[in-house]
């Protein structure tokens, strides 16, 4: 039993080690079951950017990219039935912020918790396949410098050449063919020969030696040659290799003692060297020189760089140790820190030589900051462009001499086939016979120079045999050096049905305009009319008259240069939406206030005229001035309190009155706009302060005391008595106050001090009654206004509700819309919106409707909302036909749910749900879900109100409207029959 123990615990402790080792894996590892992630450890998650909980359960099929998927889920496949794939395989997944991500992993089947499943093992190559392609672009590159390189350039193996370039051949007066394969130590001097020979066996059995080195050679002809000699470690074919450049110094030698007496030219040369240069101990890593480059590249002094070591300016300190040690040569990004401590890139070239009989690095630092930020910005761009073509909704086709080199996901869509099998299949024996002449003469023609690029239809058989007909854009571009053609496609069909029914409905349309009760017109690029329905006509006066206009026509002369400058705007911008006032004009020359709304009509992006609506707006502009005129009144009012008014915003007077202008000795002009300590004297400047942070951190309710203000002359004091309150103003925080001056007051206070305690006391008494009535009225006022304000705005928001011009304006471009794409449901459409429109119409004036009509006249209504929002709202009604007689006021329903649409974000994702039953208590209840939207404006709560004061006005029976935090409901009450 004590061995079992053990063994169970050894196992246990076995178990959380194979854990945390696969947990901590630098490589990704999951594990996926059913096309599902069960198991996904730390590195994956960072490699995609997700949690363990957002992956685990989600189909694994959704990171892969669509031109791997088909592939990928097959191979899922095959291992799940038994069938083993060995070997690393190469795929494209997708980053959660969208970036794609290179990888390449391992696969093999496991058993799982009792099932079969897929255990992979994931790794990030996307930098790495960048780096190659960036290696192989500049093969060819660094080929052309050793072939045409002025130094010899040899690669020996096991004593052997293994390759030269053309300047070695010239200096050894052999040719490539007689040097290759041949012995190395035969080119050179007889005395040279161990001591070479010596240095290749230390480079071969990894031991360090002197890298540059000078020997002699012997040329073809016998000539002595004086070479330097820089060799390096490679590996070549797979086997150890050393990599040499020869520079031939015969010459050099006789010039030797001229470079010493020119020692401080080239010194000189080093100072100017635009790149940093140091000259580093290898053994200590100590900076011996640096030139002044260096000082301007990392901020050091040159006294300064002599006290420090390699390690000390760079960023990455092992690394550089490290390629110190193994004496690297070229190191191409390496991070080094500034002397402020700011890391930067830089590429390094180090050759190592000797002296004063030390060995020493020569390192040749660049700032190569910009280039690595151009790369970036060259590697985001080729992202982007390839993904502009993998999604673009149009089918793109690359070919080059009669083969396919490549084909987007929306070609393959369009014709059946996958991409793999359209790059394998598709030709010209895809197109339609009666266009393939024609398609393959373009196409020739355009190769041969002879045609630019081309539009044209033409079309083409899919996988399931069936035709398509598509219109192509075609174009040459040159790939490899070699002419390719570049097809974009995009499937006609639907497009070309569509039309004959757009004809078809646009009949329809017309008719089911004349039953609309606003004017509908139509007119062409010019402004003159093409179309104006039955009530336009009316509204117009072209009733029994030829209907032949001009636009500008329609309005008072003063209008037609603002009207003249908007239809130029529309067909310049192709508006989809614009709307103005004007003051039309009848034939007969009266006139009316109107709205005009007018939508550009575009067709394939070609202007085709203007349609729009036009709404009499007389009895608006009616309230409107009604509004204007009760404003002016209580102007009146306001500027002849005795009292001083003001409102603060922001810390400034943005309105006072007379009164207080007076007391102050201000004119209005002049306080406008002031900061409110302008009149404040210093000795209460801290006071009043921290009462207006009270105020602006949200203290409501009124407030009143005494206190002083400063006359504009600087040095009066006027005593006055203070009443404020927090409010809005013009949907702003604001603080309105009144300030009564008090200075008789408080001259007649100092007299009455002299007299009795009894009087004294029955001054206070008076004061205080004076005070408080003087708040009562302020606030009755200040009630009377708001009451007066909110009753002007239900009149005009019930108004408004009887017919929104922007909610059928909005109606009219969705059925424009549906006319076009999808002309059945174009018609369905407009017979809910007529129906929706008669309803109003028809209830409008009566105070209860059964529920029945109530929510006959909602399904048209809800149907409108389906079709403008689609699956964004969700609108549920369970009430039982035998409660169908119940009553309820018009409108109320619909009141209900335009204010759920208008107050709470809604989406596909988290649609906006909204539930309508009856409850135990015969209470109609509408709940819907809150996702409150940012404001852009303070609700009024009018409507609200409004259905609560008709219901008040009915019976007395009162609606209640109620906030959680995760819904609102409203709960209305039924009348019994």
């Amino acid at each position: 039993m004590q061995r079992f123990n053990a063994d169970q615990n050894s196992l246990s402790g076995n178990n959380e080690l194979y854990r945390d080792m696969i947990e901590n894996s630098r490589d990704g590892i999951c594990i996926t079951q059913d096309g599902l992630f069960t198991y996904v450890n730390k590195s994956f998650c960072h490699l995609l950017g997700y949690t363990s909980m957002e992956l685990t359960g989600s189909l694994a099929s959704d990171l892969l990219v669509d031109w791997d998927k088909q592939r990928m889920v097959a191979q899922h496949y095959q291992r799940m039935s038994g069938e083993t794939l060995q070997g690393i395989d190469y795929t494209t997944l997708r980053h959660r912020d969208g970036s794609l991500i290179d990888i390449e992993f391992t696969a093999s089947p496991i058993i799982y918790e009792g099932k079969t499943a897929s255990f992979l093992t994931v790794r990030d190559i996307t930098e790495r396949k960048r780096m190659q392609e960036k290696l192989e672009q500049s093969e060819q590159k660094y080929r052309n410098l050793v072939e045409n390189a002025h130094d010899g350039i040899i690669i020996t193996q096991f004593g052997k050449f293994k390759f030269v370039n053309n300047a070695f051949c010239a200096m050894i007066e052999y040719s490539e063919k007689e040097l290759l394969e041949g012995n190395f130590l035969d080119v050179v001097a007889e005395e040279e020969k161990e001591r070479l020979h010596e240095f290749h066996r230390m480079r071969m059995s990894g031991n360090t030696h002197q890298m540059i080195y000078e020997a002699k050679g012997i040329s073809k002809s016998g000539r002595s040659i004086d070479f330097e000699i820089n060799t390096s470690y490679i590996e070549y074919e797979g086997n150890p290799a050393t990599f040499i450049i020869l520079r031939d110094h015969t010459a050099q030698k006789a010039l030797e003692e001229t470079l010493r007496t020119s020692e401080n030219k080239y010194r000189k040369l080093f100072e100017a060297e635009s790149d940093a240069i140091f000259l580093i101990d290898k053994l200590t890593g100590q900076i011996l020189d640096a030139n002044p480059a260096a000082s301007r590249i990392y901020g050091y002094g040159h006294e300064e760089f002599l006290t420090l070591k390699n390690v000390d300016i760079s960023a990455e300190p092992e690394k550089s140790k490290e390629a110190s040690d193994n004496d690297a040569q070229y190191i191409p990004v390496r991070y080094h820190k500034r002397k402020d401590g700011s890391a930067f890139a830089v590429e390094i070239s180090a050759g190592v030589t000797e002296l004063n009989n030390r060995k020493v690095h020569i390192i040749t630092a660049r700032d190569i900051t910009g280039r690595i930020q151009m790369q970036n910005e060259l590697a985001a761009s080729e992202s982007k462009y390839r993904t502009l073509i993998e999604k673009s909704l149009d089918g793109i086709v690359i070919s080059q001499d009669g083969k396919v080199l490549m084909v987007n996901k929306a070609f393959a869509d369009m014709i059946g086939y996958s991409v793999q099998e359209c790059i394998e299949t598709f030709g010209p024996h895809s197109l339609a016979p009666e266009d393939k002449e024609m398609v393959m003469d373009i196409h020739n023609r355009r190769m041969k120079g002879e045609l630019n690029d081309m539009r044209y239809n033409a079309s083409i058989i899919c996988k399931n045999g069936e035709k398509v007909t598509a219109e192509f854009n075609s174009t040459t571009i040159e790939i490899n050096g070699k002419l390719a053609s570049l097809i974009s496609t995009r499937d006609i069909t639907s497009q070309l049905k569509m039309q004959y029914a757009i004809e078809k409905s646009e009949r329809k349309f017309r008719e089911l305009a004349d039953l609309l009760p606003q004017t509908v017109y139509e007119l062409d690029p010019q402004g003159n009319g093409t179309y104006l329905n039955k009530a336009g006509q009316i509204a117009m006066g072209f009733v029994g008259r030829e209907i032949r206009f001009h636009a500008l026509q329609g309005v008072i002369p003063e209008d037609r240069p603002r009207m003249k400058e908007n239809m130029q705007k529309t067909f310049q911008e192709k508006r989809l939406s614009f709307y103005d006032e004007y003051t039309a004009l009848r034939t007969d020359g009266s006139t009316f206030p109107a709205i005009f709304y007018s939508s550009a009509m575009v067709e394939n992006g070609e202007f085709m005229g203007t349609r729009g609506l036009i709404i009499d707006i007389s009895e608006r502009k009616a309230m409107e001035e009604s509004i204007r005129k009760s404003e002016e009144h209580y102007r009146r009012v306001i500027q002849s309190l005795q009292e001083g008014l003001f409102v603060l915003q922001e810390e400034k007077f943005i309105f006072v009155n007379d009164s207080i202008v007076n007391i102050l000795g201000y004119t209005v002009e002049e306080m406008t706009g002031r900061h409110f300590s302008t009149v404040i004297p210093p000795e209460h400047a801290e006071e009043a302060v921290q009462r207006y942070m009270e105020r602006k951190s949200g203290a409501y309710g009124s407030w009143s005391y005494e206190s002083t203000l400063l006359h504009k002359d600087g040095h009066t004091r006027v005593p006055v008595i203070l009443s404020t309150n927090l409010t809005e103003f013009d949907g702003s925080p604001a603080i309105v106050g009144t300030a009564k001056d008090i200075t008789d007051r408080i001259k007649a206070e100092k007299e009455i001090k002299t007299a009795q305690k009894k009087l004294e006391q029955i001054n206070l008494d008076l004061e205080q009654t004076i005070r408080q009535r003087t708040k009562e009225l302020t606030k009755a006022n200040t009630q009377l206004l708001k009451l007066q304000k909110e009753n002007l705005q239900s009149q005009f928001d019930v108004l408004k509700q009887q017919v929104n011009p922007h909610f059928l304006f909005n109606s009219l471009n969705v059925l424009t819309s549906l006319i076009r794409l999808e002309p059945e449901l174009a018609e369905k459409f407009t017979e809910h919106l007529a129906k929706v429109y008669r309803y109003v119409l028809e209830n409008k004036d009566n105070e209860l409707v059964s529920l029945s009509t109530e929510i006959s006249f909602l399904n048209a209504y809800i149907f409108l909302i389906n079709i403008r929002f689609m699956d964004k709202v969700l609108i549920n009604i369970r009430i039982p036909e035998h409660k169908m007689n119940y009553r309820i006021i018009p409108l109320a329903m619909q009141l209900l749910i335009e204010n759920a649409i208008k107050h709470n974000a809604m989406s596909k994702k988290s649609p906006l749900v909204i539930d309508i039953c009856i409850d135990e208590t015969n209470h109609l209840r509408v709940v819907n879900n809150l996702q409150e939207r940012e404001a852009h404006m303070t609700s009024t709560g009018v409507g609200l109100k409004n259905i609560q004061n008709r219901y008040r006005l009915l019976n007395n029976s009162i609606p209640v409207f109620e906030k959680t935090s995760t819904h609102f409901i409203a709960s209305i009450p039924l009348i019994g029959e």
